[in-house]
């Protein structure tokens, strides 16, 4: 269960809670993810996604950035993720919905079998609408989130 205090989100798992929250600079907007545990004073950096357009090879350009800490005793994220097709996915997505049934199909496509059998049907109709309820649950949890800003 997810709970938002202090302008924070917070979602306990068995290792510990993880904590997203704004951060980054004025300039470069951004969310934090760390992992903490009860008796600790500092977190486990886990992921940062932020805004920017100066970043040495991408400079002059918005980029939407995620660094990652595969191990987080290190200082130093391990991995850069420069997202890309920002501009086409929400061009595409103005249909409502359009690029999600394009997803749901996908999901559809890769889990049939040739000959499946209505229990793989239903059980792929399951797991579909599964994964509409989770991305549902999210879009509520970040929409109350900002909204308390």
């Amino acid at each position: 269960m997810a709970e938002i205090k202090d302008g924070k989100l917070y979602v306990k798992t068995p290792v510990g809670t993880l904590v997203a929250y704004s951060g980054g600079e004025p300039d470069f907007p951004g969310i934090c993810i760390d992992l903490y545990r009860d008796g600790v004073s500092f977190n486990a950096p886990l992921a940062l996604t932020e805004y920017t357009s100066t970043e040495g090879d991408l400079v002059g350009k918005d980029y939407i950035i995620t660094y990652i800490w595969k191990t987080v005793t290190e200082n130093e994220y391990s991995k850069r993720i420069v997202h890309t097709n920002i501009d086409q996915f929400f061009a595409e997505s103005e249909n409502k919905g359009q690029l999600l049934e394009v997803e749901e199909n996908n999901i559809r496509d890769s889990l049939c079998l040739q000959g499946s059998s209505s229990d793989t049907t239903n059980l792929i109709e399951r797991v579909v609408l599964a994964l509409k309820k989770v991305r549902d649950s999210l879009i509520h949890i970040f929409q109350k989130c900002f909204a308390q800003k």
